[in-house]
């Protein structure tokens, strides 16, 4: 029973792995189309462009495993069951419990590495590729000049160059762009541009400084220089790496959201204590004889009734101080649904920390009751299948999360329910092969599927 289940499990890792790298560069792939035209073209070093799409790998792997896991379980047990090996083996006695116990084996031992993924390696990947993919985007693109045509990269001015030979620029004109009081154009017979960290320095050569005055049109200055320096300094023109301490819901692990949701338990509570305090202190001193209406009067007085101007002032008086405290209970009020909110979001996260681990149990259950059944081990049938499977898993999978964001459903049930659901099909499935009620056939359904067509005359 040993060599059994080795034996299996050495059937699982070659799909497994196959399966792991195909979906991975499959959702690289869609990944790389989002966002290489904002990576490209900023002057960015390749290493560092390497680094983002590694940090990216760490997300995409969390996603994969558990879909490779149902396409190593749809191949392996097909293709035992295609060559007649199950058969073998139940004739020996052996039981289909048996048979599907090393998968599920292989299944708990890829949900614990994920558990340890997501909750130790996935955060701080995600935090860095959030931080390094911001960094980029910030970064400022090469300035690139052609010949005859302006270039506008430089912040406030326009650049014209009539010829370019290498890093030599000839035929240089400079424009002030910028709405201020005195417009100014450079223009040299030769110049050189370079960038020194967050600056662009031009040199230029044997040109003349033009300054006008919008204001005074009098005022106007005529510059010649041999050689003159021009510097304009750029924000973000090289990449800056930045740091900080603050994360996402995503760059956390579950035990740092679990401290997170009891944080927001203490804040809750406080809003509590607030409102409780409005409603008490506010509310009754506006309707007993400590509010504004009741001062107002002095019922001992010799003039009654007061004057009507006197008592609209004392109800207008009454009225604000309502008005007052409700704007304070309902602030309140919002300021304790957006805690709520967020402790959905924590919580979700939390679940999902755990449940996506334990969709690779739940795909073992479905893939190899499955393959039995099916009796093909093919690549592309695996691959099918598994797709539609983990298509509807996420379909159920995000249903749930917008309705925990939303408070309408526990975060527990929220991230829960798809391995409930494909784990009670899973369950079926088994009891199928257990029982020994049959099995289906691709081949044998299309011929069926044939034979009906053409008896109907289509061909």
């Amino acid at each position: 029973m040993k060599k059994l289940s080795i034996y299996i499990i050495g059937e699982l890792i070659p799909p497994f792995l196959l399966g792991l790298v195909v979906i991975v560069f499959i959702f690289l792939m869609n990944f790389m189309i989002k966002v290489v035209d904002k990576i490209l073209g900023k002057g960015i070093e390749p290493l560092v462009i390497l680094e983002y799409i590694g940090l990216n790998i760490a997300w995409i792997i969390a996603l994969a495993i558990p879909m490779s896991v149902l396409i190593a379980s749809l191949m392996a047990y097909g293709r035992l069951s295609d060559d007649n090996e199950i058969t073998a083996l139940k004739a020996a006695g052996v039981s289909f419990t048996r048979i599907i116990l090393p998968g599920l084996i292989f299944a708990v031992a890829m949900a614990g590495f994920m558990v340890y993924f997501n909750n130790n390696i996935l955060p701080d990947f995600n935090h860095r590729a959030r931080m390094l993919g911001s960094d980029i985007y910030r970064t400022r693109p090469d300035l690139t000049i052609e010949e005859g045509y302006f270039t506008n990269d430089i912040p406030g001015y326009s650049l014209l160059v009539r010829k370019k030979n290498g890093e030599i620029l000839e035929d240089v004109t400079i424009y002030n762009d910028e709405n201020s009081q005195t417009q100014t154009t450079i223009t040299a017979q030769r110049g050189r541009i370079t960038i020194k960290g967050n600056r662009v320095v031009l040199d230029l050569e044997n040109g003349e400084i033009h300054e006008f005055n919008v204001l005074n049109p009098e005022e106007y200055r005529r510059i010649e220089f041999e050689y003159h320096r021009f510097t304009i300094p750029i924000e973000n023109m090289i990449l800056e790496r930045s740091t900080t301490r603050r994360r996402g819901d995503r760059e956390m692990s579950a035990e740092m959201m679990r401290g997170k949701v009891t944080e927001i338990d203490a804040k809750i509570a406080k809003a509590y204590e607030k409102l409780q305090g409005h409603s008490n202190n506010n509310l009754e001193k506006i309707f007993r004889n400590e509010s504004d209406f009741d001062d107002s009067f002095d019922l001992d007085s010799s003039v009654w009734p007061p004057a009507s101007g006197e008592i609209n002032l004392a109800i207008n008086r009454s009225l604000r101080s309502i008005k007052r405290t409700i704007q304070l209970i309902a602030s309140e009020i919002n300021l304790i649904k957006n805690y709520k909110k967020q402790q959905n979001k924590y919580s979700v996260e939390v679940q999902k920390k755990y449940s996506i681990p334990f969709a690779c149990i739940v795909f073992m259950l479905v893939g190899a009751p499955l393959g039995i059944l099916a009796k093909k081990g093919g690549f592309a049938v695996g691959m099918s299948i598994s797709l539609a499977f983990f298509i509807m898993y996420w379909t159920f999978l995000i249903a749930g999360e917008n309705l925990a964001d939303r408070g309408m459903i526990s975060p527990f049930w929220a991230m829960w329910s798809p391995n409930i659901l494909i784990g009670s099909l899973g369950i079926y499935l088994s009891t199928r092969s257990v029982k020994k009620l049959g099995s289906w056939n691709a081949d044998r359904i299309t011929s069926q599927f044939r034979k009906i067509v053409k008896r109907d005359g289509v061909y």
